[in-house]
């Protein structure tokens, strides 16, 4: 987890976060540490607008939490919320409110969190739908120094919900390299 809200900027409350995703549902992983010499009680949280129109879902913090005392949740998170391009694109701004004040801080989303469980392509489908996208729209990109198999770098991508269409050999100025 990494640290959301330091407990200075927080008046006390010190928030670690980080986002996962488990059966199709997206959740901010949520630890809430009162450093303060006071309770906290009343939490409520909301997004800004987004760049995915994502909203929160109800946050169960329980409550009250009382000095030196630490609480966890999982906070769902839905599309549907109202959308703004951010920059960087994944970035969620978000106000946290207590009875102590209103707190605002801003996280990154890492994108694999936003990939669906069922975004496999039937190989044709997805030769078709690519040759529908403008060329100036692709992008390549070489990984260099990698310590992983093709395999390996396949079932890390998989698990992240990105599927592969192709492999293939090929010789690149006398290298055999593998392409996906």
């Amino acid at each position: 987890m990494e640290e959301w809200l330091p407990a200075v900027r927080g008046k006390g409350m010190e928030i670690l976060g980080t986002f996962v995703r488990r059966g199709g549902q997206i959740y901010a992983d949520m630890t809430f540490n009162n450093k303060a010499m006071q309770m906290m009680a009343d939490f409520a949280i909301q997004f800004n607008k987004n760049s995915f129109g994502l909203a929160p879902g109800p946050l169960a913090v329980n409550s009250p939490l009382m000095p030196n005392c630490t609480a966890s949740t999982l906070l769902p998170i839905t599309p549907g919320g109202l959308v703004m391009k951010m920059s960087p694109l994944t970035q969620l701004q978000v106000a946290i409110k207590n009875n102590v004040d209103v707190f605002y801080f801003s996280v990154n989303m890492p994108t694999h969190v936003l990939f669906s469980e069922d975004g496999t392509m039937d190989r044709k489908v997805f030769l078709a739908t690519w040759k529908e996208i403008p060329q100036s729209n692709e992008v390549q990109a070489s990984v260099d120094n990698v310590s992983l198999t093709p395999d390996q770098v396949q079932q890390k991508l998989e698990t992240n919900n990105v599927f592969l269409i192709a492999r293939r050999q090929v010789d690149v100025g006398g290298l055999n390299q593998e392409l996906m």
